[in-house]
């Protein structure tokens, strides 16, 4: 499932599953929440993610000293600095608002 995730959403996913014991500290816990990743993203949600994953192209993340591991300041410099900015913040908002009857 995270190699499906937009490039921009992986240092804060990342992050969060590396912080997953403090938060879940019982095993069980962990291996519930990991079936659901296992499961894969359901079509509506790579339909809602793909506007962001087309603009981190048209960025050019891919080809940027970009950590997937964790935020840094670095990264939020170079989106910031990209012309597209404020149009990948938007399709980031639509992707993570919740749909009802999404098909």
């Amino acid at each position: 499932m995270l190699k499906r995730l937009p490039l921009t959403f992986l240092p804060f996913v990342n992050q969060q599953l590396n912080q997953w014991n403090y938060l879940f500290p019982t095993s069980a816990s962990r291996s519930r929440g990991f079936s659901f990743t296992s499961k894969g993203c359901p079509p509506s949600i790579d339909r809602a993610l793909r506007l962001v994953v087309e603009l981190e192209e048209k960025m050019g993340v891919r080809h940027w000293e970009f950590s997937t591991k964790e935020q840094t300041i670095l990264n939020s410099s170079q989106l910031a600095r990209s012309p597209y900015f404020q149009e990948w913040r938007q399709a980031c908002s639509r992707s993570l608002t919740p749909r009802i009857n999404m098909p």
